[in-house]
């Protein structure tokens, strides 16, 4: 399932600009969601202190580009996939800024390691950890009971192979929702 999205969104991208092209998700027989291995977990929202010192100081000089890949490689493997906008807004937290106006974004996006691999949908672009092909997630991940408004994740910010999944796992959970 996970594959056949993946593919359909490549060809989504691929296909001419044509404001009239619609990208649609079929329903899917009940054996297709239930042979899914799907599982939920707790969403975590990564800390980049635990890898670097934030120096919002520093945030622009030429050798603080090594902290903030690495504090870039450090939110993607533990939120990853993430929506880019989110990323951005981790580091800028971070470094306690309040709004990221192109300079700060330009600085994050040429910081971010060409080794990850990204997805788009639309106008969205989600980076994906090491090792995790965007084909075979199968994670529904929920917010933790502790966390604030701020930390739960809005719907375009979930990329659409992990709505797949939540789906899915809708799905299997409550039967009633199941496609017929």
């Amino acid at each position: 399932l996970q594959k056949e999205l993946h593919d359909k969104n490549k060809a989504r991208e691929e296909a001419p600009s044509n404001p009239d092209f619609r990208f649609e998700v079929e329903a899917l027989p009940d054996e297709r969601t239930e042979s899914l291995d799907i599982d939920s977990k707790a969403y975590s929202i990564s800390d980049i202190s635990d890898v670097i010192n934030p120096d919002p100081n520093a945030f622009y000089w030429e050798n603080y580009v090594s902290k903030l890949t690495t504090s870039i490689r450090h939110v993607i493997e533990v939120e990853g996939p993430i929506e880019q906008e989110v990323l951005i807004r981790r580091i800028r937290e971070a470094h306690g800024f309040r709004k990221a106006g192109r300079p700060m974004r330009a600085a994050i996006i040429g910081a971010i390691p060409a080794t990850y691999l990204k997805t788009k949908f639309k106008n969205l672009v989600f980076f994906w950890p090491k090792g995790v092909p965007p084909e075979t997630w199968n994670k529904g991940r929920y917010p933790l009971e502790s966390s604030e408004d701020a930390d739960k994740r809005k719907f375009d910010e979930i990329s659409p192979e992990e709505l797949v999944a939540i789906s899915a796992i809708s799905c299997r959970d409550n039967p009633s929702l199941s496609p017929t």
